[in-house]
């Protein structure tokens, strides 16, 4: 929060920062394929119902 807070009164250019377009979906899925074989090499933490939460979006995600 504190480093938002202190960017949050500049724009992009004053931050010299640019905007990129969004990316493809099909292209780059961040650690999703490699959060799904995780879990599944490590049964346990799907005891962890956030853990288990993160599964069925990253799983729905993976499948759309």
């Amino acid at each position: 929060m504190a480093r938002n807070s202190a960017k949050m009164n500049w724009t992009l250019e004053e931050l010299g920062w640019t905007l990129h377009p969004p990316g493809n979906f099909g292209e780059w899925n961040g650690l999703l394929h490699w959060f799904l074989e995780y879990t599944a090499s490590h049964a346990y933490l799907m005891g962890n119902p956030l853990v288990r939460r993160w599964h069925r979006a990253a799983t729905l995600a993976v499948d759309a």
